[in-house]
């Protein structure tokens, strides 16, 4: 038993651990560095290298549902991730070795950010997978610690020169591939290109969850958006691509560490829920703990956008702040993406494609609007009442489209959920299910037939039957309608 606890505590520690370190990645590719502009005729598009990564990863976002339509498919082909991982950090080196060598040539530029962006949106999308085999009530948890470990590396590299941060980029890379490893041997014994073993749910899409899943996006986009404008307004070409950055990591990983506290003390082992206990103080309010650390993420993004003139000059613009909001803004929505796609058929790979695909579309048409106004007006003014109009966005996001309102009926929908996977863990605990047979019951359970279970679970037929028959003998059932009943019972 307890050599079975060392396991699970390293899987927890691999999955938040390689999870940071892809995040890492993320926010180093797209905020580190100095602002490159790209001139289209008498216009000049700011932030080039950031813009050339957002158009790549949402590309990629686009062609995961095509490619991988099923959460662990892309971790399945052990060598495909390593080739992605191997091409990561092919784009960190090219990266920082012609802004090392002051080279000016942006079809290099082009092809860096194409080496980065799509195998890390790719990868990105399946740790999104990878955790949620996890129940809700522990991945959510395990994204803030990722959360907070790549807010600590980020910080870290931004205070290096620029050489430096290409080497922890490489760094996070090389971590990310690592990780992935590990994670495979612990699921496979170390069996090669041997299949991780799947999502253990049986989720069919909730109506309530796809409704809200609309409502998040458009919110999503203007997060996105209101972000990408001010971003480009709070540079020139040659300054740093985002200024006071260190500020925005140091802030964020504050906010994570905050964030985590709400699940309470030892959350990834205490198994406490997105939604408090009955008896909680915050239940009777009808408020998760989600929805705080969603309040706290708008407020910080807001505060940001509006201190823009206040703090302008200081060595922690508003545009730093904001900047901390928009990232604890993300990771909030990628707990979220990752719930919506559990609950919208158990997918939550996809999920995360279709989410973040819009969150970057929102900051790729900011930075062109703000490159844009600036082109047709370079004052201060502008820049402020830029400000302004953004954090006006973010504030039509959070009361107009994704509410606090929105976020209670998905804690809901969520602890429906969640009722159904601890029922699912009682009987595998209470008759003493095997691996195999415990990932079958919730399937069963659900009414599904078992070529559809087969289909799922990428077995044949004739092992789910003998699966299945051997749940029902340990149960002490004969049938489907029996078992479902039991479960009922030892529910209540």
């Amino acid at each position: 038993m307890a050599q079975t606890a060392k396991r699970g505590a390293a899987q927890i520690v691999f999955s938040f651990v390689g999870f940071g370190c892809n995040q890492a990645f993320l926010f180093l590719m797209m905020f580190l560095g100095a602002n490159r502009s790209l001139s289209l005729g008498p216009c000049a598009i700011e932030l080039s290298d950031g813009l050339f990564c957002l158009l790549f990863m949402m590309l990629a976002f686009g062609l995961y549902p095509r490619l991988f339509n099923r959460d662990g498919q892309l971790l399945r082909r052990g060598k495909l991730a390593a080739v992605l991982v191997a091409s990561m950090m092919a784009g960190a080196a090219l990266q920082g070795l012609t802004r090392a060598m002051g080279w000016d040539a942006q079809p290099l530029t082009v092809v860096a950010c194409a080496l980065m962006a799509v195998p890390c949106a790719w990868l990105f999308c399946a740790w999104g997978g990878l955790l949620c085999r996890e129940s809700i009530s522990r991945f959510v948890p395990e994204v803030f610690l990722g959360s907070a470990l790549a807010g600590a590396i980020c910080l870290a590299a931004s205070v290096l020169p620029e050489s430096g941060g290409a080497l922890v980029m490489a760094m996070t890379a090389a971590g990310n591939g690592f990780y992935l490893a590990k994670l495979r041997s612990g699921a496979d014994g170390g069996a090669g290109d041997a299949p991780c073993p799947p999502p253990s749910r049986a989720t069919e899409a909730d109506p309530e969850a796809l409704r809200l899943g609309a409502r998040m996006v458009a919110g999503t986009l203007f997060f996105g958006l209101a972000l990408g404008a001010v971003q480009a307004l709070a540079t020139v070409p040659g300054a740093a691509a985002a200024p006071g950055l260190s500020w925005s990591f140091f802030l964020f990983v504050l906010f994570s560490i905050g964030a985590l506290q709400l699940f309470g003390r030892n959350p990834l082992f205490s198994g406490i829920s997105i939604l408090p206990k009955v008896d909680a103080p915050a239940a009777r309010s009808d408020e998760g703990p989600l929805d705080g650390a969603y309040r706290l993420a708008v407020v910080i993004m807001m505060a940001g956008f509006l201190a823009v003139p206040v703090l302008s000059g200081t060595s922690m613009p508003g545009e730093a702040v904001a900047l901390a909001g928009y990232l604890a803004v993300e990771t909030v929505l990628v707990c979220l993406f990752m719930v919506m796609g559990s609950l919208s058929g158990g997918n939550a790979g996809l999920g995360l494609s279709r989410g973040l695909l819009f969150l970057f579309l929102g900051q790729a048409l900011g930075i062109l609007a703000a490159s844009l106004l600036q082109w047709l007006s370079a004052s201060a003014a502008m820049a402020y009442g830029v400000g302004a109009l953004a954090g006006v966005m973010a504030l039509c996001a959070y009361l107009f489209l994704f509410t606090d309102r929105d976020l209670r009926s998905l804690s809901v929908v969520v602890s429906r959920q969640d009722g159904f996977e601890r029922r699912v863990e009682r009987m595998a605990a209470a008759f003493v299910l095997s691996k195999r047979e415990s990932e079958i019951l919730p399937f069963v359970l659900k009414g599904r037939t078992a070529e559809r279970i087969a289909s799922e679970l990428f077995i044949s037929k004739n092992t789910v039957d003998t699966h299945i028959r051997r749940i029902y003998g340990k149960c002490g059932v004969h049938n489907r309608q029996q078992l479902i009943d039991l479960s009922e019972t030892l529910d209540s």
